[in-house]
Formats: C-alpha cells, structure tokens, sequence
C-alpha cells in the first residue's frame, strides 16, 4: 500500500510540473504575440534613397504606397523588391525596416546608354528602358534600332564598334540591325558604313583600318563607307574631288563584291 501511495504521489508530482510548464509557455506564447502585435506598428515614415528624379521618386512612392497600410513587421520586403526591380527602369532595389515605424528604400536606376527604337532607352546591359523621360540629356544620346528581342545584340554590338572607331577619333550617332540582319551605322560626323549581315568583325576592321589611314586627313569628305566586299570597301564623297588635269577616273573605288 504505501508503494502504491508513493507511485501516485510521483505520479501527481510529475502532472502538475508537466501542468505548470504547458501554463508558463502558453503564457509566454500569449505575452510574445502580444509584444509582436504593440511592435508591429503601421508604416509611417518611407525614406526613399538614390539618384532619382523626381518622376521616378514619385514612382518608387506609388509602389510602396499600394502595399500599404501594413506593419513595419510583418510587410513583405521580399515581395516590395520584386515589386520595385520589375521596373524596367530600376537595376536594383533595397528595402530595410527601422522600428519603430519607418521604411527604408534604396534604388539604383539602369544607366541609359543609348536610345532604343520607338523612343525607350537602352542600358548598357541591353534592357529596355521603357517609360523614362525623354530629356535633354536622353536626347543627345546615340539610335540605335532592331527587330523585336534584339535590344542585348544590338548594345553588344554598339559597345564593340564604338570601342573600335573611337581609337581614331570616330563616335557612333546610329546603329541599325535590319529586317536582314545586316548591320549599318552613321558616325557623330555623318559618314555612313555599311557591314551586311556576314565577317562583320573583319569587315569592321577593315573600315577602321582606311579610317585611321587612307581616309584619315579627309574623312569628313566623305559619305558613305560600304564593306560589303572581299578585300577592301567601296568609299562615296560627299563632293567629288576635282580630278588632276587629264585624269578622268571615278573617286569611288569599288572592290569585288561577294
């Protein structure tokens, strides 16, 4: 019998531990999700950062403002940054809380290098800008064109001429990928070169080749450069050059065309 006693004894011991630890967490559990709730304050303060105009500030502020209200715990950063970098026009986006009650937000903006087809800009990672403002600075920036889904090719290739033309002075207004796949472009100065759709490379060396040589002193004479051809380039004036006396041959010197 007193066996019997002393197990139920432990028996009731154990229970009522086991009683006041469940009571405890729960009581834990209860104040936590209280403080939570009294931390978990709506936004009232966004701090947006970065080089922005003013346009693009009030974009930003637009796309936060359509997830508010909402409390600076338990907004969604992951699903604001989405939000923000499916701009075309935003590079990268940063959001951060800072209790009590204020937001974060940082944006980096796509550097425009160009302007692209129906008046978007392009970055100089080949995306398509579309909405930006198209402003004095935007203007002065060089055309580039190309079909549908060809914005990346098309700045890889601008990127690739003007590295190669500007050693001799040269800059790039135009550059135009056709229907064809043939690539042209128009210089700062007007001179128009023709590269086709095949050894664009070598045929692009060629044209830098007579621009920083044959055609250095006078290249502002002339008007058009068309390399479309096996072992030189066709060159057209702008004027002709008056001939010396008794020579009646063409300026324009052609090569075999492939």
């Amino acid at each position: 019998m007193a066996v019997r006693a002393l197990l139920r004894s432990k028996t009731a011991s154990i229970a009522l531990r086991a009683l006041s630890a469940t009571a405890l967490a729960l009581a834990l559990l209860g104040g936590g999700a209280a403080a939570w709730r009294a931390a978990d304050r709506d936004v009232e303060v966004v701090r947006i950062g970065g080089d922005l105009s003013p346009a693009e500030r009030s974009r930003v502020r637009s796309l936060i403002a359509a997830r508010l209200p909402a409390g600076v715990l338990s907004l969604d950063l992951v699903v604001m940054r989405r939000t923000l970098a499916a701009e075309s026009w935003v590079a990268s986006a940063r959001v951060r809380r800072r209790p009590p009650a204020t937001l974060e937000v940082d944006v980096v903006k796509e550097t425009a290098l160009a302007r692209w087809r129906d008046g978007s800009l392009l970055s100089s990672r080949g995306t398509v800008i579309r909405g930006a403002p198209a402003d004095a600075a935007a203007r002065t920036l060089p055309q580039l064109a190309g079909p549908e889904g060809s914005a990346s090719r098309v700045m890889a290739q601008y990127r690739r001429i003007s590295e190669l033309m500007r050693a001799h002075g040269v800059t790039i207004a135009r550059l135009e990928l056709d229907a064809e796949r043939g690539w042209r472009f128009t210089t700062g100065g007007g001179l128009e070169v023709v590269l086709g759709d095949s050894e664009v490379v070598d045929r692009l060396r060629r044209v830098a080749a007579v621009v920083g040589s044959a055609l250095s002193q006078r290249l502002e004479r002339v008007a058009r450069i068309d390399a479309r051809y096996a072992n030189g380039v066709a060159v057209a004036w702008r004027e002709a050059p008056a001939p010396a006396e008794g020579d009646r041959s063409t300026p324009v010197q052609l090569a075999r065309q492939n």
